[in-house]
């Protein structure tokens, strides 16, 4: 969601106005009860230590797929490696405009 609402300035840069990053739908971990906090913070605690791979890598990502798993168990979502695989293609994360669905 933040990447619809960059700001581009001049080549690959980019930046986010104030105001749209204020507005922006954000969970309250404050909010969550204890049973739900739990996969967080022991998720926390294995990957805070741990490196992310580029965003362009985000589906051969193990980090970011065990902070998702987390959240997904916390928040009884569904598994969310089709959408870290649609970001990996999606032309703006992965500056390419290759939109081959085959990985070649």
């Amino acid at each position: 969601m933040l990447m619809g609402y960059r700001v581009e300035t001049r080549g690959a840069w980019i930046e986010f106005k104030k105001p749209i990053l204020k507005a922006l739908p954000v969970l309250d971990i404050y909010s969550l009860e204890g049973r739900r906090l739990k996969p967080i913070l022991k998720c926390f605690d294995s990957v805070s230590k741990l490196d992310l791979m580029p965003i362009p890598a985000i589906n051969e990502d193990e980090t970011r797929r065990q902070i998702d798993d987390a959240f997904s168990a916390a928040l009884n979502l569904p598994d969310l490696a089709e959408l870290r695989a649609m970001l990996a293609r999606e032309p703006i994360l992965s500056m390419s405009v290759d939109c081959d669905d085959s990985g070649e």
